[in-house]
């Protein structure tokens, strides 16, 4: 698998009148890289995210199965992030749009797809406390603006 970002980028901008710092890292599963860079690009995202990072997002894909590699990248991540960062994470599928047509079909199909998935992405819900949320990137912006609002929400609550 190949990485979308190649290094550690940050951005900063505002969505509901909340301040929000993004920091992009290098794919765990990037087989383009070794383990050495990407662990390094992965801590200059700790760096730059000082004090410390409030969210982090694993990024699956909900039109494909979860791979082997995609389990190992998460115990990578907890491996450098430690078990406290189960606290800060949220799982994000992308590709939301393959499974129904409106946001709420959407929202619904995602849910029933979480109830049958196998045990190693189960485990990893189960770690986040079950705080999981789904993207189209084909959604109008205000579709993806309540996305967004998902986001913040099952954060917030757990």
């Amino acid at each position: 698998m190949r990485s979308e970002t190649a290094k550690c980028e940050w951005q900063t901008g505002k969505r509901s009148g909340a301040l929000i710092e993004l920091v992009d890292t290098p794919g765990l599963c990037d087989t383009d890289k070794d383990d050495d860079v990407i662990f390094r690009e992965v801590g200059k995202s700790v760096a730059v995210a000082y004090p410390g990072p409030h969210l982090l997002v694993l990024a699956l894909r909900t039109d494909r199965r979860f791979t082997k590699e995609e389990y190992q990248a998460y115990v990578k991540l907890k491996e450098l992030f430690s078990e406290e960062m189960s606290k800060y994470l949220i799982i994000v599928f992308n590709g939301m749009d393959a499974l129904a047509d409106t946001i709420g079909e959407q929202k619904k199909a995602l849910d029933e797809e979480v109830k049958k998935m196998p045990g190693e992405l189960k485990q990893v819900l189960q770690d986040a406390n079950n705080r999981y949320v789904g993207m189209n990137n084909k959604a109008t912006p205000k579709d993806k603006e309540i996305l967004l609002q998902d986001v913040m929400i099952k954060f917030l609550v757990s």
